[in-house]
């Protein structure tokens, strides 16, 4: 049975919105680095962990972590010398080793008893991706991200799931694990990779869809601004990685969908906007007296692209106003009954058409 409630330790509040939490937890967890996001098939357990910040089981039934379910994960878990050699493998590019350990046991990669990504060095919290950028293995990245978005991967892992909870797994670990935050400098992945001028990675990671560009590190630095600052030794050469981060981020273009934390406003299309040239998703989009409530700040939720300038401008003028009189009347009548995720799915059915 799926968890029907969600709490963000000591938050104080119960969701029945899995997303509601979820939002609640990546706000939570900039500023507490040991915030937990769960899911309770109870009130009263999500509600004590809500409050305690710990499980709390009663004579009932124990709290259901967000991932569990009758027809749970079955494979062992792992203790840490094995996570330690799974890292190491990874550093050393041992890509059989890390693809032959992944298909015996799924939990290399994913948390089961968390739905979080798996810590390989829990003291500073980097995840298989965050290993990634910092020994520059766009091939092992990729590996990493194709796996966790691979339905085949979690139905192996959670062979009772339906199509639906599926689908939400993958989405909500993809989402994690390319935005979790490290525990030393509140860093992601792509911070990492532009860090050390590791721009084949850094590739990797924007060529995801869900991927944000303008995620800020949590003393509030952009991926471009922290670009080589560990980068290579030889001037010569980190002048080059620098151009390339840089190009790379100056040539990523995103049409950007922005909702408010509260759900209580419909969505923004936003205009397109490079992360590269500084641009704010933020400043293309008209506010309203809603929308500039202090309780209802509006935040990327969706990205179309990476795309070319003039290919960006294109996309967005489409969606925004398409020609076709029979698409524009879809389109008003998607906007009107789905007022939260309307533009998300006008936007993927106009990427799937083009």
């Amino acid at each position: 049975m799926d968890s029907k409630y969600f709490a963000v330790s000591g938050a104080k509040e119960v969701f029945e919105s899995r997303d509601e939490g979820l939002a609640l937890w990546k706000q939570q967890s900039k500023t507490d680095k040991n915030a937990r996001f769960k899911g309770f098939a109870s009130r009263d357990d999500a509600s004590a962990f809500a409050c305690a910040g710990e499980d709390v089981v009663d004579s009932g039934a124990a709290a259901e972590a967000v991932n569990s379910d009758p027809g749970g994960c079955s494979f062992p878990k792992l203790k840490t010398p094995a996570l330690n050699a799974f890292r190491m493998a990874m550093e050393k590019d041992e890509s059989d080793k890390v693809r032959s350990w992944v298909e015996e046991n799924p939990r290399y990669l994913v948390e089961c008893a968390a739905e979080l990504p798996v810590l390989l060095q829990k003291g500073c919290h980097y995840n298989a991706l965050h290993v990634c950028a910092r020994k520059n293995r766009a091939g092992l990245a990729r590996f990493v991200l194709d796996t966790i978005t691979s339905l085949e991967f979690w139905r192996k892992t959670y062979p009772l799931d339906s199509e639906a909870v599926t689908e939400r797994r993958a989405d909500h670990l993809l989402d994690l694990y390319l935005h979790a935050l490290d525990k030393g400098r509140g860093f992601t992945a792509m911070h990492f990779a532009s860090d050390f001028g590791h721009s084949d990675v850094l590739e990797v990671l924007l060529s995801i869809p869900r991927a944000d560009p303008t995620i800020k590190s949590r003393d509030g630095f952009s991926i471009a601004e922290v670009v080589c600052q560990h980068g290579p030794s030889d001037a010569a050469e980190c002048e080059r990685a620098r151009t390339a981060v840089l190009e790379l981020l100056d040539g990523q273009y995103y049409v950007p969908v922005l909702r408010p934390d509260e759900n209580d406003s419909p969505a923004r299309l936003g205009k397109p906007f490079s992360p590269g040239q500084g641009e704010s998703p933020l400043s293309s989009v008209e506010t309203t007296p809603v929308d500039s409530r202090p309780d209802s700040p509006l935040r990327v939720h969706a990205l179309a692209g990476p795309m070319s300038p003039s290919r960006a401008r294109e996309f967005y003028s489409a969606l925004r106003r398409p020609r076709d009189v029979a698409d524009r009347q879809k389109h008003s009548t998607v906007l009107r009954s789905d007022w939260a995720r309307g533009w998300e799915r006008l936007g993927r059915d106009l990427a799937r058409r083009s």
